[in-house]
């Protein structure tokens, strides 16, 4: 992704960070040391795909909560051949954007919004429901505390993955062609779709 970016414009600042795994380290040190940026775009896990029915497991609760991506995935028989991306209501144009040309890559995002507030205060979420706080686990929930746009796309990890973070999780298990679906998505989207202004603080 970052290679098919060097092709697109230059008027903009695209960073890469890493290190989630260690408590959010890259992407907790990126919203503090300024300039905040326009929106962000978060991987998690998205590179293992299980076209079998039923590959897909859903926690229980997800089907009250976000009812019309519960029916999508039962629709698709419980197919794990899909990446979901996780979004707040400020960032429906790019999503819109990622969505369609994923489509054109032969690629399926859902999305699904998470209906919360952006800023500090969706900490406070996990005693409402825990469930809701699943999905902060990546390096996007920094950003939305500091209420940056931002989406996270997923694989879902465990829920679909029985190899996560096992032994036998290794690079022949991933869906390569789908993967390199996504890079290009990314990259044209971010190389053509316009930001919002970032936030000057």
């Amino acid at each position: 992704m970052a290679r098919l970016l060097r092709r697109g414009r230059h008027d903009v600042t695209i960073a890469l960070v890493d290190l989630e795994e260690l408590g959010q380290l890259g992407s907790r040190h990126l919203v503090t040391v300024g300039p905040r940026p326009a929106r962000v775009i978060c991987l998690e896990s998205v590179g293992y795909f299980d076209d079998r029915p039923g590959a897909q497991r859903l926690p229980v609760g997800f089907g009250m909560l976000f009812p019309l991506l519960a029916r999508s995935i039962r629709a698709r028989e419980g197919r794990g051949d899909f990446l979901a991306a996780v979004h707040r209501g400020d960032c429906e144009g790019l999503l819109e954007d990622l969505v369609t040309t994923a489509a054109d890559q032969e690629l399926d995002l859902l999305g699904l919004l998470d209906r919360r507030w952006n800023g500090p205060g969706q900490r406070f979420t996990r005693w409402v429901n825990p469930l809701l706080m699943d999905l902060d686990r990546s390096d996007h929930a920094p950003f939305w505390r500091a209420q940056v746009p931002s989406i996270l796309i997923t694989g879902t990890a465990p829920l679909r993955n029985s190899r996560y973070h096992r032994r036998g999780d290794i690079p022949d298990t991933l869906d390569h062609r789908r993967m390199n679906a996504l890079a290009r998505s990314l990259a044209h989207v971010l190389a053509t779709h316009e930001p919002a202004s970032p936030d000057p603080t």
